[in-house]
């Protein structure tokens, strides 16, 4: 839905501009909001893991995993002037599908230490 009483487009979805003389449309910013938020709604992330981020991914003392993340953070810096798409796999137990709860995983594993006295 666009914002009805959007000050550029009028709730079109499209904006006036001048360029070189010439009036034209273009995709108002309104459209480019709700069109992002509409994308990121649909692809179904569960909301324990919307915040996450690749720098609060918790990769351990592994190159494997280390390589992987850099990976996919390559790829989702260039999205979507991308190539080819990105599937991750691996055995089962890693939980490939989702980040370890964004960094939890590290800080559960310090109170566990922590309350064991090692």
């Amino acid at each position: 839905m666009l914002i009805v009483n959007c000050p550029l487009c009028d709730g079109t979805g499209w904006k006036p501009i001048d360029e070189n003389g010439v009036r034209r449309v273009v995709r108002c910013d309104c459209w480019r909001e709700r069109s992002s938020a509409q994308a990121l709604e649909q692809a179904g992330i569960p909301a324990r893991y919307a915040a996450c981020e690749f720098s609060t991914f918790v990769t351990y003392p592994n190159d494997r995993l280390l390589n992987a993340v850099a990976s996919a953070k390559r790829f989702a810096e260039a999205f979507p002037v991308v190539e080819k798409g990105l599937l991750v796999i691996g055995p089962p137990g890693i939980r490939e599908d989702t980040p370890r709860d964004c960094g939890n995983e590290a800080r559960h594993q310090d109170q566990r230490r922590a309350r064991k006295g090692t």
